[in-house]
């Protein structure tokens, strides 16, 4: 009864990108303790067949499955940072995919699994950035001096979307295409207070 809590209320409890069901295997990834530290698990969507992936020490966050299911995308705190890390979905060894210092959120695999965007802050400015799925070709997708999170890739690959710090303190959404080019602005309406 215990686990059973613990994984409804880890499930409830991260935000839904935390947790993803990838229907072809039929397993859910998602954010539990172990030693009270966040590490990624994987369990069959049928409550059977739990298995930690990471370990301690340092926390893992917001597992996102990779398009073809072989491997899963997550967050992994390092010091006063984050970086991209890749695991295997049957198990292994982490592999980092970033380095150095700032901070990491927000992850996305592109629809064909060649490419993941994220969103990257340094020096408390938070920019989507850019790499191939083995970390090589990092790049800032559209530079700027505001706040940049949120990225979400189109169904076909040729998009990206995210949202950006407006002047008036809200965040604007925005398109821009996934090779940096033609970004602009899409209108949605402010909120009323």
């Amino acid at each position: 009864m215990r686990t059973f809590l613990t994984l409804v209320l880890a499930i409830w409890l991260v935000p839904a990108a935390a947790v993803e069901l990838l229907a072809a295997r039929g397993e859910l990834a998602f954010v539990g303790a172990d030693r009270g530290v966040p590490q990624i698990f994987v369990i069959g969507a049928d409550g059977t067949g739990r298995r930690r992936l990471t370990g301690v020490p340092g926390s893992s966050t917001t597992p996102v499955w990779s398009p073809d299911g072989r491997k899963i995308a997550f967050v992994r705190q390092s010091g006063d940072g984050s970086q991209v890390a890749v695991i295997n979905a049957d198990g292994g060894s982490p592999r980092a995919l970033t380095a150095g210092p700032g901070r990491v959120a927000s992850l996305a695999w592109s629809p064909d699994g060649r490419q993941i965007a994220f969103a990257a802050t340094r020096d408390g400015i938070s920019r989507i950035a850019i790499m191939a799925s083995d970390g090589s070709g990092r790049r800032d997708l559209a530079p700027s001096p505001r706040d940049q999170v949120a990225p979400a890739w189109s169904p076909d690959g040729r998009l990206i979307a995210f949202l950006s710090k407006g002047s008036g303190g809200y965040f604007e959404l925005y398109v821009i295409g996934a090779d940096g080019r033609n970004r602009r602005q899409v209108p949605t309406p402010v909120p009323s207070l």
